[in-house]
């Protein structure tokens, strides 16, 4: 497994242990592309300046005003990867009540069995569920993230949380006062709908569905592609027909 950052130095007061994170969700790549309906090509995408007609490689931020466009300069800071990380124990359930996860998560894995300890001291800490550790840093170059240290399918992980700026004016609460001979009735009509996770369908219907499209062989013709000249930014070009009739004969060699 390749991992997306090596050797991060994680500290907890006097705790301190290296990791290696890799990545938890698998990424989506698809060689589904939108092809001309009449020469089965697959089409690019081209930036054209409506004025002057000519094709844009290079561009600027910027914001409508009463008397046109102006150009807003992009002075968000932009910060180094950060070799160490510092968390800071919270309260949990503060946590809870003013963040919400984000989509990147990672797993943290000890960078050599020196850092055993140290990550084996900062598991037992996140298993209590009393305390949450935070940090705020930038895995990669550019601006920094907020970083929830906890665990997943009793794994240490590396959660991303949105900062609580981000989060839109709440709006106003409803007050409403529930009766117990209501609370009882929702809690038991929960319960009866109550599904056992092992038998709930978690299948990605529009994946089985191309899959089926591609094992069945039921495709169109499609030409091989050639690589055109243009100018500007380099365009890739994926020859359709030899990544579909791949994936045929492994799916067949699978059957």
């Amino acid at each position: 497994m390749s991992s997306y950052r090596k050797e991060l130095l994680l500290t907890l007061g006097p705790i301190s242990t290296q990791v290696d994170l890799h990545t938890v969700k698998e990424g989506e790549r698809s060689d589904l592309r939108r092809l001309c309906s009449e020469h089965h090509q697959p089409v690019q995408q081209a930036y054209t300046c409506p004025e002057g007609g000519h094709k844009v490689t290079q561009w600027v931020t910027g914001q409508p005003t009463a008397g046109g466009w102006i150009v807003v300069p992009d002075d968000r800071p932009q910060f180094e990867a950060d070799d160490s990380l510092t968390l800071i124990p919270v309260p949990a359930v503060d946590l809870e009540a003013n963040t919400f996860y984000g989509d990147a998560i990672y797993y943290a894995q000890p960078s050599s069995v020196a850092s055993h300890l140290g990550w084996s001291v900062l598991k037992k800490v996140t298993e209590t569920k009393k305390v949450a550790l935070v940090a705020q840093a930038a895995l990669r170059r550019g601006g920094k993230k907020l970083w929830h240290v906890t665990l997943f399918r009793d794994y240490l992980v590396m959660r991303e949380l949105v900062f609580p700026e981000a989060i839109k004016g709440t709006p106003e609460q409803i007050s409403v006062t529930v009766d117990r001979a209501t609370q009882k009735l929702v809690s038991d009509f929960v319960n009866a709908l109550l599904v056992p996770w092992d038998q709930f369908d978690t299948t990605d219907e529009r994946r089985a569905k191309i899959e089926a499209w591609i094992a069945s062989g039921e495709l169109v013709a499609v030409k091989p592609t050639k690589v055109q000249e243009h100018t500007g930014r380099p365009m890739n070009v994926i020859d359709l027909q030899t990544a579909l009739r791949n994936a045929t004969e492994k799916s067949r060699d699978k059957t």
